[in-house]
This record gives structure tokens, C-alpha cells and sequence, in this order.
């Protein structure tokens, strides 16, 4: 479950990507404060966001639920009505992994810092206990996923290139690969949310 909810939480973005390039150019343009106003400004923009898109397509799939609740509530694991574990979980790689330096979105937003980590509502869900044993953990956690990181960022694509909002389809999708749908970031990210969860 894990493992397939890293691997699918930013399919959504591939989604936009193809079916509203131009929108997708905005969104992509627009340097957010946090992870809430990006998922407003696809709400704004769309009337919807990448996250309700996957779970729309992965639920009209049969896909199983823990999936679906994972990948839907991955920015809002505390709202998810259940498996709230795997929504924390999944959360957690996505922030793991742009703090190691691997951005798996096309957005501009910035790294939380050690101290709003540490105040991240996942955290509950994963770990209920707060305080020194947490602060250990989430350095035990930085520092292996730290270490793998460059295997990664050595394949990874480069950043989209999305200047020209009136770009053929085509040049969008693909530019988006560098940074939505590379499979090195993506990838990195399934085995931080398989981490997170073994941990």
C-alpha cells in the first residue's frame, strides 16, 4: 500500500498536465508559500486538485481503499475518514523527499524547516509519542534517506521547461517528466514512504 501510494500520489499532475497544459503552465509558474496553497490554487484554478484527480481515476479502478485514502488525503492525512496512517505516511516521503532535494512536483514551494517538521500533524498518526524520541527518529529518518538521495538525483530529469505557455501539448507532458512523473523522484519517493513506515 505504501509503496504504490508513493508511486501514485503526484499522478494527478500528470493528469492536469495533459488535459489543461495552459492551466498546468500557470499552476507551474506560481511560487507557492506551502503545500495548502497549492492545493488552493489547483482548487481556484480547476475546481479541483492533482490529489482528488488520482483518487477519482484509482477509486473509478477498483483500486483498494488504503490506496485511494492515502493518495487522496496526502496533503491532509488527519482529514482522511480512514487510513489515516497511510496518508501520514505518504505526507511524510513527499516532505522527506524534497527536503533531500528531489522535487517530484513542477510547483515552486519552499522545504519545511527542522522545526515545522517536527510540527507536521503526520507525525501523530505515524508516531504518537513526542518530544526527544520523535526528534531522534525524524533524524535517523533525514539522515537515511540523505544517504540515498544522490543515486537518485544522479538520474533524475531535468526541471520542466514551461516558459511558453502556448507550447505544443506534447513539449509540455514532456517537460513535465523532469519533474512530475520522473521515475527516479518517484521511485525515491515509494521507498521513503516504505522507510517511513518500517521505521
Amino acid at each position: 500500500t505504501d509503496y504504490l501510494s508513493g508511486l501514485l500520489q503526484n499522478v494527478g499532475k500528470v493528469v492536469m498536465a495533459k488535459a489543461f497544459p495552459v492551466e498546468f503552465t500557470q499552476l507551474a509558474h506560481t511560487v507557492y508559500k506551502d503545500e495548502a496553497h497549492v492545493i488552493a490554487a489547483e482548487r481556484e484554478l480547476l475546481g479541483w486538485d492533482h490529489a482528488a484527480i488520482v483518487a477519482f481515476y484509482l477509486e473509478s479502478h477498483r483500486i483498494p481503499q488504503e490506496v485511494v485514502q492515502a493518495v487522496r488525503y496526502h496533503h491532509d492525512p488527519s482529514n482522511a475518514p480512514t487510513h489515516q496512517f497511510f496518508a501520514a505516511a505518504t505526507q511524510l516521503a513527499d516532505v522527506m523527499a524534497r527536503r533531500a532535494g528531489l522535487n517530484g512536483a513542477a510547483e515552486t514551494r519552499p522545504v519545511l524547516t527542522d522545526r515545522e517538521l517536527l510540527a507536521l500533524p503526520a507525525l501523530a498518526a505515524l508516531w504518537p509519542r513526542s518530544g526527544p524520541t520523535l526528534t531522534g527518529k525524524m533524524r535517523k529518518l533525514t539522515e537515511l534517506i540523505s544517504k540515498k538521495a544522490p543515486r537518485f538525483k544522479a538520474h533524475a530529469l531535468p526541471a520542466p521547461k514551461t516558459e511558453n505557455i502556448h507550447a505544443p501539448r506534447t513539449e509540455i507532458v514532456r517537460s513535465l517528466g523532469g519533474a512530475v512523473c520522473c521515475t527516479w523522484n518517484v521511485l525515491f519517493l515509494a521507498i521513503s514512504a516504505r522507510l517511513v513506515l518500517e521505521f
